[in-house]
């Protein structure tokens, strides 16, 4: 008798601690989608107009993170990222640090690192 009340506690301190958890990962995003992008590279000495293309994007969002990863056409990949959005809108595209740029037109959002920028959405 004593084992099967035991179990039914650990079962009731499982579910408590296990809830949350399931509650947080519900709340986090991996989210694929195809949505028209600018890239514009070469920003320091403006040798490169800005390639319209149509961009997958897949989105990976968490408490306090975001994340675009992108791919082009041509194969070419960029990773979009903010580890820490609670604390500073520092951006990094695939690893450098940049920043979000008010953009020009129609975009949703841009990112910029003094080599590349990068609008969704345009």
């Amino acid at each position: 008798m004593q084992a099967k009340k035991l179990a039914g506690r650990v079962a009731v301190v499982a579910g408590v601690l296990v809830l949350p958890a399931a509650e947080r990962a519900a709340a986090q995003c991996n989210c694929g989608y195809v949505e028209p992008c600018t890239i514009t590279t070469n920003l320091a000495d403006f040798t490169s107009g800005p390639e319209r293309t149509v961009c997958s994007v897949r989105t990976t969002a968490g408490y306090g993170s975001v994340a675009y990863t992108l791919v082009t056409p041509s194969g070419r990949q960029y990773r979009i990222e903010n580890p820490t959005t609670f604390l500073f809108d520092s951006w990094f595209i695939n690893g450098t640090p940049g920043v979000r740029v008010a953009p020009d037109g129609p975009a949703r959002s841009c990112y910029r690192t003094i080599k590349v920028q990068i609008c969704l959405g345009q």
